[in-house]
């Protein structure tokens, strides 16, 4: 079985933004390039992983956050956007 581990609100929220560049992900949550390496490093410790896309795996898999929630970069128009409203 596999271990879940607690995870507060802001935890999430970062994990969310994982897929959008370092300056856009700092400017949602309004922190700074080294407030978001210091928050992601400690993610990655708590969940046992060594880079960000394992850990947006296993975010996943264990049901921390949902794929649908993840938000990242459109290069249409350069701005971020939820993926539940996309469409093919």
């Amino acid at each position: 079985m596999r271990k879940k581990p607690h995870t507060h609100e802001t935890e999430r929220e970062t994990i969310r933004q994982l897929c959008l560049p370092t300056h856009i992900a700092c400017q949602n949550l309004d922190i700074t390039p080294v407030a978001w390496e210091w928050r992601v490093r400690r993610i990655l410790l708590k969940f046992g992983v060594e880079n960000e896309k394992a850990l947006i795996i296993k975010a996943i898999k264990l049901g921390i956050v949902p794929v649908e929630s993840f938000m990242y970069r459109n290069f249409s128009d350069g701005d971020a956007f939820d993926i539940s409203g996309c469409r093919e």
